[in-house]
């Protein structure tokens, strides 16, 4: 089942990476598959497909503690680090703390890392927009 699980997932990841480019709370969308990425022409030139990895970066009045507010508040989305199952998860870190970056991107604020996996892609957005929702409170 691995390619038709590396095939919904890739879509669904670009389904709710287009989602959650148009939120209100979210500074940017790292998913290679968008064309603001920095390195979309080579993802194009190299790549049929994306994975279901991509991360979110949160505008800088969103603290640490909302993130995990919004990742407790899904229902669908599991909380974890692993990669490549068929279960959407979320992982929210610290990459200044976590990491030496190799590259020049290091976000200023809040970082959530999200696989989106083979559950239905409306229902993954309907989940995370329920987070968000939670933020307003």
């Amino acid at each position: 089942t691995l390619p038709l699980r590396l095939r919904k997932s890739s879509e669904h990841s670009l389904k709710v990476a287009k989602f959650l480019e148009k939120k209100q709370d979210v500074k940017r969308v790292i998913h290679p598959a968008l064309k603001q990425h920095p390195d979309h022409d080579i993802w194009k030139r190299d790549f049929r497909g994306a994975s279901g990895i991509f991360a979110i970066e949160f505008e800088n009045h969103i603290t640490e503690k909302e993130v995990d507010i919004l990742a407790n508040n899904c229902q669908i989305f599991g909380i974890g680090a692993s990669w490549g199952g068929y279960s959407s998860l979320l992982s929210s870190m610290n990459i200044i703390e976590n990491r030496i970056l190799k590259s020049s991107f290091i976000p200023s604020g809040q970082y959530l890392r999200i696989y989106a996996g083979t559950e239905d892609s409306e229902d993954l957005i309907n989940d995370l927009n329920s987070g968000f929702e939670k933020l307003k409170i």
